[in-house]
């Protein structure tokens, strides 16, 4: 029987909502990726990875990969905007890595967290 748990996507930063400074993450290159997340090896267990990303104040691009750079999107986020969803439980396993970058680190503000189902 498979069981489930709420789990914090980044114990580093938290999952509620860490402001990004640059004492805190990788910002505004491509060498720079932040790892939001990676999932436990193996397959035993699969990691449902859900992520907002709210803007408290200058326009900025963030640019988001799931597994590796190759698969990146990149959000544009106006000025002084509501929580945005970049990942909706998007299935994670066998250390699969959700990560990202910005181009202004100074106003995003991350939240999400994981629900992790092993069977």
């Amino acid at each position: 029987m498979a069981s489930y748990s709420k789990e914090e996507w980044n114990p580093t930063l938290g999952s509620y909502g860490v402001k990004l400074t640059a004492g805190n993450y990788k910002q505004q290159s491509a060498a720079g990726w932040w790892t939001f997340h990676t999932a436990p090896s193996g397959t035993t267990s699969m990691d449902q990875f859900w992520m907002w990303l709210w803007n408290t104040h200058a326009s900025y691009a963030f640019t988001c990969a799931f597994g590796s750079s190759s698969s990146a999107f990149t959000s544009y986020y106006p000025t002084n905007t509501p929580p945005w969803l970049l990942w909706a439980g998007t299935l994670m396993q066998d250390s699969d890595a959700a990560s990202g970058y910005s181009s202004l680190y100074a106003y995003n503000w991350p939240a999400g967290y994981i629900d992790r189902i092993t069977y």
